[in-house]
Protein backbone atom coordinates (compact mmCIF):
# COMPACT_ATOMS: atom_id res chain seq x y z
CA UNK A 1 0.00 0.00 0.00
CA UNK A 2 2.92 2.34 0.91
CA UNK A 3 4.74 3.79 -2.38
CA UNK A 4 8.13 5.10 -1.76
CA UNK A 5 6.51 8.55 -2.70
CA UNK A 6 4.40 8.05 0.43
CA UNK A 7 7.03 6.96 2.50
CA UNK A 8 9.60 9.70 1.27
CA UNK A 9 6.49 11.81 2.35
CA UNK A 10 6.28 10.85 5.80
CA UNK A 11 9.32 11.21 6.18
CA UNK A 12 9.84 14.35 4.77
CA UNK A 13 6.66 15.71 6.88
CA UNK A 14 8.46 13.98 10.07
CA UNK A 15 11.70 15.93 9.39
CA UNK A 16 9.74 19.23 9.44
CA UNK A 17 7.69 18.52 12.28
CA UNK A 18 11.07 18.14 14.24
CA UNK A 19 11.96 20.86 13.09
CA UNK A 20 9.02 23.23 14.34
CA UNK A 21 9.20 21.59 17.23
CA UNK A 22 13.02 22.50 18.06
CA UNK A 23 11.84 26.17 16.92
CA UNK A 24 9.34 26.55 19.41
CA UNK A 25 11.83 24.91 22.02
CA UNK A 26 13.86 27.63 21.06
CA UNK A 27 11.00 30.45 21.64
CA UNK A 28 10.28 29.29 24.61
CA UNK A 29 13.51 29.16 25.76
CA UNK A 30 13.76 32.72 24.56
CA UNK A 31 10.69 33.96 26.37
CA UNK A 32 11.31 32.38 30.06
CA UNK A 33 15.21 34.40 29.55
CA UNK A 34 13.21 37.62 28.94
CA UNK A 35 10.83 37.21 31.76
CA UNK A 36 13.26 36.33 34.30
CA UNK A 37 15.67 38.74 32.89
CA UNK A 38 12.30 41.47 33.49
Amino acid sequence: MLSQEGIYNANLAFASMRNILRVIQKLIHLIKLLYLSS
